[in-house]
Parts: C-alpha cells; sequence; structure tokens
C-alpha cells in the first residue's frame, strides 16, 4: 500500500511538474539578418566560428552527404544540409543538433570505420586523454543516430600489452586507411615526444572486416619526420616501420615538450602515395610533406609551404589543421587549411574570416587544388571574433527591441579593443548597421560586455560596461555610461557622463553582470555570475540616482556549481514561462542551461533547476540540449508574441537564437468570454494606463527586452490606474498568464 501511495505521489508530482512547465526553446522561425548592405546572411545566426573541424555525414532524407562542423572552442556542433541554391552551397539547419551525443570534446572526425556506409564519430576522452567513438546506428534518414561502443580506444604496444590509446587532447589526429588495407588507422604525434605515432588497424587482418577497432602501435617515428622547437623546425631519419625493430632515437635537436599538433594524411598531389600536412600549435603555417619512399612505404623527408599555395595563403592564426573533403558538392574532395586554436590572447589577429578554401579543379586521383578565398561559411554568418555578449533594448525608439553586442576585440593602435555592434530589429528581421555603435573603439575597452538597465532612476536604460579596463595586469571594472538621449529619441551615451561601479570585489574576464531589482524596493541591484560558479548578489543601497552596491550573499539562491564542476556562470532575468514572474536563467563552462522559476526566491531560500525546455522536434517533448560551453544569454521578444525568446553570445564570436514555443492551453467558451473582456487603454499612453477586466488578474508589464517594469493584481470592478509616467517611450507588454496586450508609451 505505502509503495502505491508513493507511486501515485509520483505521478501527481510529475504531472504537476508538467502543467507548471509550458514552455520550451527550439530553432524553429529564427528571423532573418541582413548585412549592413542589406543582402541576407544564410548562416546569420549560426554562432560564429573560431576552431573548426569539418566532417561529411548524412543528415536529412536525401543521398547527397551534409556537413558537420564542431568548434572546439566551445565544443559546439553546426548542422548544415547540402544546398545548392545557397551561396555557399549549404543551407544552416540546426535542427539535426539533437540528434548528437552532448559530451563531445576538444576534436570531432567523422568516419566510416565499419564500411557500412554511414559515418561514425570519433572525439577525444578528455578524462582519460583518450578515443571514444559513437557508432552510426541510424536506420532512417534524417534521423541520426549514435550509439556509444568504445569509451576507450585500446592499442597493443610493442612489448604486447594492450592500454588505452593516448593523445594529448589539443590535437587533432588523422583518421584514414593509411596502408589500404580496408580498414581505418590512427595517426598522432607522441603525447611525450616529438615523432608521429602510427596505431594500425588489425580488424581485416583479425576478422576479415572492418567491424571491429583493434590496433597496435606499429612506429613511433611514422614518416621519419619530427616536430623541433621551432616553426618549421623539422627533422628526419630513417625508421623500420615495423614493431620489433622500432628502436630509432629522433635526431638533432633532441625531443622537445609536445603541446599540440594536427596531423592529415591523404594523396594530395597525384602520385597515389600518401602524403602528410602537418599543423603545430605555436606556429602560423601548414606544411606539406609530400610521400618521397619509392618502395611503398611512408617518407616524409623534406617538406614544402608551396602546395597547394598555403606559404602565401596558409596564414590563418595560431596551429592550422587542414581537410580533405568534397565542400563544394562537385563530387572531388577540396583542400581546406582552418585555426584549430579556441582563443588568441594577444588580439595579434581577428578570428574570422580564418577557412581558406582551396577548390580541387582536378579530380581525387590527381587533385590540382586553387585557392578561392579565406571566408568560408564565415561570409554567411555574424562574427565578431570571439567572446560575443549581447544585450537587448529599443536603442532606436521604433518600438521593437534591437541588438547590442559586445566582443573580446581586435588589435587597435598597439592594444586591443572592442566596439559595440547594433543590430537593428525591423518588424522581426535583423539588419546590421555598424560594429562601432556609441563610437566607443576608440576609447581601448576590450573584452567588452554591455548590458542595459536604468541606475539612475530617470526611467531611461543606461548602458553598463564590462570590460578590461588594463591589458598588463589583466584587471577589469564595471561602468555605467548614462542615457543622454531625450525621452522618444534613440538612446544616446557620452563616456564624460559615467560612473565606475564600486563596491565590487575581484572583477574577472569570466564575470557576468545582470541587473534586476530582485528585492523589489524600486532600486536595480546586481547579480553578479561568477567565474567561480556561484552569483554574488549586491542589493543597490545607494540613492534613486546614484547606485551603490553593497554585497548580501556569496551564494545566490544557494546556487554553487563548483561543486559539479561548472563555472564562469552567466545569466538572464525575464518571465520565461507567462507566469507573470521573473524568472532565472544560467549557463556556465560546461554548456548546462539552468531554468529557475521565480527568480526572488532565491533571496532567502535554494533555487532549483529545470533542464529540460528545449523541444525535440520528433517526441515533440521537453528535453536538456548542449548549445556550447560559455554561452552569454539575453532574454527577448524578437518576433512580438508575447514571449521571451533567448539569445546566445557565443566564444566563436557570433549569435544563436531560440524561439519561446510555450503552447497556451485551450481556453473554454467561459475563458474565452474572460479573455475578450480584458481592456488596456489609451493606446498609446502619454502618463497614465486604464486597466479593467470581469475577473481578477495578476499582470505584469515588460519591455520587449523582457526587463519587467512593474508588477500588481487588476481586481474585478471599477477600471485600475497605472502611472507610466517614468517609463521610457517605446512599445510594452500588459502580460495575465495566456493573454498579452501590446501598448505603446508616448
Amino acid at each position: 500500500m505505502k509503495k502505491l501511495c508513493a507511486i501515485i505521489f509520483l505521478l501527481v508530482l510529475l504531472a504537476t511538474i508538467g502543467e507548471a512547465q509550458n514552455f520550451s526553446f527550439s530553432f524553429r522561425n529564427a528571423p532573418r539578418l541582413l548585412d549592413s548592405t542589406g543582402n541576407e546572411l544564410g548562416m546569420g545566426f549560426a554562432g560564429g566560428l573560431n576552431a573548426p573541424q569539418f566532417s561529411k555525414v548524412h543528415l536529412n532524407e536525401d543521398l547527397i552527404l551534409d556537413l558537420v562542423v564542431f568548434d572546439r572552442t566551445s565544443n559546439r556542433l553546426l548542422t548544415f544540409v547540402a544546398d545548392n541554391t545557397q551561396p555557399e552551397g549549404w543551407r544552416y539547419e540546426p535542427y539535426y543538433i539533437q540528434f548528437f551525443p552532448a559530451d563531445l570534446e576538444s576534436w570531432v572526425l567523422m568516419r566510416d570505420y565499419d564500411s557500412d556506409g554511414k559515418a561514425d564519430i570519433f572525439s577525444v576522452n578528455n578524462r582519460y586523454a583518450g578515443i571514444k567513438v559513437y557508432r552510426n546506428i541510424t536506420f532512417q534518414r534524417g534521423q541520426p543516430q549514435f550509439q556509444k561502443v568504445d569509451t576507450l580506444i585500446q592499442t597493443t604496444l610493442f612489448s604486447g600489452r594492450a592500454t588505452p590509446l593516448t593523445i594529448n587532447s589539443g590535437d587533432l589526429p588523422s583518421i584514414g586507411d593509411v596502408d589500404g588495407d580496408g580498414d581505418l588507422d590512427i595517426i598522432n604525434q607522441e603525447i611525450t615526444g616529438n615523432g608521429f605515432e602510427w596505431h594500425k588497424n588489425m580488424s581485416m587482418e583479425t576478422f576479415g572486416n572492418a567491424s571491429r577497432l583493434k590496433f597496435e602501435k606499429i612506429t613511433n617515428c611514422f614518416g621519419g619526420v619530427f616536430a623541433g622547437a621551432s616553426c618549421g623546425n623539422y627533422t628526419y631519419a630513417t625508421c623500420r616501420e615495423n614493431r620489433a625493430g622500432d628502436t630509432v632515437a629522433p635526431p638533432a635537436p633532441t625531443a622537445v615538450n609536445h603541446l599540440g599538433a594536427s596531423v592529415l594524411i591523404a594523396e594530395l598531389n597525384g602520385d597515389g602515395k600518401p602524403d602528410a600536412v602537418l599543423g603545430d600549435v605555436s606556429c602560423q603555417q601548414a606544411y606539406f610533406f609530400p610521400n618521397n619512399s619509392t618502395t611503398g612505404g611512408y617518407v616524409y623527408n623534406n617538406r614544402t609551404t608551396s602546395y597547394p599555395e598555403i606559404s602565401s595563403q596558409g596564414r590563418v592564426g595560431l596551429f592550422t589543421a587542414s581537410f580533405n573533403e568534397d565542400l563544394d558538392n562537385d563530387g572531388v574532395k577540396d583542400f581546406l587549411v582552418a585555426c584549430n586554436t579556441p582563443d588568441e590572447e594577444n588580439f595579434t589577429y581577428l578570428q574570422k574570416n580564418s577557412n581558406l578554401f582551396y577548390k580541387n579543379l582536378g579530380s581525387n586521383p590527381s587533385p590540382s587544388f586553387q585557392f578561392q578565398r579565406n571566408s568560408f561559411l564565415f561570409q554567411e554568418m555574424l562574427d565578431l571574433g570571439s567572446w560575443s555578449k549581447p544585450a537587448v533594448g529599443d536603442v532606436d525608439a521604433d518600438g521593437d527591441p534591437d541588438i547590442i553586442i559586445g566582443a573580446k576585440g581586435y588589435a587597435f593602435n598597439g592594444s586591443g579593443t572592442s566596439g559595440l555592434t547594433f543590430l537593428q530589429n525591423n518588424n522581426g528581421s535583423f539588419r546590421l548597421i555598424t560594429g562601432d555603435w556609441q563610437n566607443l573603439a576608440r576609447h581601448i575597452l576590450p573584452y567588452l560586455q554591455p548590458e542595459f538597465a536604468d541606475l539612475n532612476s530617470d526611467g531611461k536604460p543606461d548602458l553598463v560596461l564590462h570590460y578590461m579596463n588594463d591589458q598588463v595586469n589583466r584587471t577589469f571594472t564595471i561602468k555605467v555610461l548614462f542615457n543622454q538621449g531625450a525621452a522618444g529619441q534613440a538612446w544616446r551615451f557620452d563616456t564624460t557622463q559615467s560612473l565606475t561601479l564600486t563596491g565590487i570585489a575581484n572583477i574577472n574576464a569570466n564575470d557576468s553582470p545582470t541587473f534586476f531589482d530582485v528585492d523589489e524596493d524600486g532600486k536595480t541591484d546586481l547579480l553578479l555570475g561568477k567565474n567561480t560558479g556561484r552569483i554574488q548578489y549586491y542589493r543597490n543601497t545607494g540613492t534613486a540616482s546614484v547606485p551603490a552596491f553593497t554585497i548580501t550573499t556569496q551564494r545566490f539562491g544557494l546556487l554553487d556549481y563548483a561543486d559539479s564542476y561548472g563555472y564562469n556562470l552567466s545569466s538572464a532575468v525575464a518571465d520565461f514561462n507567462g507566469d507573470n514572474v521573473p524568472d532565472l536563467l544560467t549557463t556556465d563552462n560546461r554548456g548546462y542551461v539552468a531554468f529557475y522559476p521565480n527568480i526572488r526566491n532565491g533571496i532567502n531560500s535554494s533555487l532549483d533547476p529545470i533542464d529540460r525546455f528545449y523541444r525535440h522536434t520528433l517526441s515533440d517533448t521537453t528535453r536538456p540540449i548542449f548549445l556550447g560551453k560559455n554561452l552569454h544569454p539575453a532574454p527577448i521578444d524578437f518576433n512580438g508574441d508575447g514571449q521571451m525568446d533567448l539569445a546566445f553570445g557565443t566564444p566563436e564570436g557570433g549569435l544563436l537564437l531560440l524561439t519561446n514555443t510555450r503552447t497556451l492551453a485551450p481556453l473554454s467558451s467561459s475563458q474565452a468570454e474572460n479573455k475578450s473582456r480584458l481592456q488596456v487603454w489609451p493606446n498609446p499612453a502619454k502618463t497614465t494606463l486604464q486597466i479593467a477586466g470581469n475577473r481578477d488578474y495578476n499582470y505584469s508589464i515588460s519591455d520587449l527586452s523582457g526587463r519587467i517594469i512593474t508588477t500588481g493584481i487588476l481586481e474585478v470592478g471599477s477600471p485600475q490606474t497605472i502611472s507610466v509616467t517614468s517609463f521610457s517611450t517605446g512599445m510594452y507588454l500588459f502580460i495575465t498568464g495566456n493573454e498579452v496586450r501590446r501598448f505603446v508609451k508616448e
């Protein structure tokens, strides 16, 4: 009986949770993005690229291979469907991300290891410095499915002992059929040396087919090439490529501590022998090694940067990685050199337009690569370099929410700086207006994170900037620029009308400020997401016109993601689930996105997370989803339906947009009658707003960025009056449960 009661209680609890969480997000119906000349960017909100890795796989129902890009900066997947009507030949389709494993990290290469015609997944197991494998078990086209078959690939050493195949997580190995025997081998640089290992797959020899992953280490001086201590300083030796006789030591210079290398082994010059392209973690060049063996082996005893024109086009930033894939769907494999560094620290280059595409004008047996452009995929997406952070507000005072984006920055007059990018909202579509909104780049503001908040109580959102104020000592500050724009006019800011926020201790690069009136005293407080995995709550103890912040708790909502290895907490506050109460949403360095209903519960008690709010398309259920590490969220109602959507800034310098797909329960006839009698007037309103209804309502008024201005209770009877004198000019949402009324403040 007790067990039955417990089961009934659990079912009731689950039903209650399901009823309470009547909201979800998906990638459907994303808005259009136009560049500054008015041309549409087909991949505008794909999130940008920094360190992309390219693989081909079937995603949709047709017979043409599609494209999967993995960016190791945030361990983020991008999926593209072949479509020759698009400028790049690819259509961004984030729908397919939901089908891939969430634990892919550092590098991903998709290769068909079992010869079943379906590309499988090889990726790093960072915990053990090894390689894990997911087999592609897709049964129905358009619905990819993967099953983990190997948590840690084993290899047999020279001694005959089996051990995990170790690889530096920062490396990118070559996975392919090196010896032409029908199964996939692995070539990687030694984890503690400067030679290159060949792990031969013995599946064909042992089982007569390629269905297994059975490796033996054949040599640690594959091709006789050794990486030196400086860029391009490779040395050579004759190696006996057999397990028993592999005793050759690398020639001078002696072995160096290995930090990272990329390897591509492929037939690239038409002589029928596998060549090598190598990249090094500290170098900006890709190095081509033709196979000079005359006996069918592997001899890489000289290098060149003149093929395929790598010397003139191949500087893409530190640590190049090379790929040999058909990238334009013409049936022959092309050549691409990309950056493999997640983040560049010293502003020596901007991490964009660094995918060098060489089209194959020949054939696969006899390729002829010709450089086309350095902007493969970049030219169709918004990409501001790295570490983008969006802020939302009606900055042009036209009634709809615009997006302002900060980023890490670029070199400027010998230092790093960053401007603010302005995406103007035009009836649900966005257009890039400028990359230096308010002309801030000249003030040397790297690692720029913007936020809007009314900190002097004049009814106009001010501009809050979190940025690096000392590039030598790498210190950060938070400053507010007060809005100088006239009522009803575009927002305007002047650096001379600013205030550095004091009382905030130990501000770091990965801290993330969010401003919100937590305690409902009419003054805007500060929630500071910390690199420690906590949120600090600073109460505004200043005056109405001059803010001052005092620490109230180090662990708002008792959140502490450091306990589960989560750091770099970033947050957003808005009414996401439509209950007229502000909620909290957080992201962190693990890629964990969590939703907390009613943020004010966190003042005196713990907040409990909900992570199942991504709308899985096939099952029409909500599930967790991995969108990438270290995202910066911002609420925005970009389609004007009264529901808060989400914008995420990415470490790759772009934006992701998710639509709130919250479904409203069907109304009964009596509910429909009640709905039809909710009234909000006048519209537009100048000083006061009248509200009336034939039943009691809990209501909230928010702007289009999701910022809740006020809340209250409308009681049945005579109309109630709400003062809107302090509201900025623009459009607002009057929200009551299932109903939304839009009105304009003049």
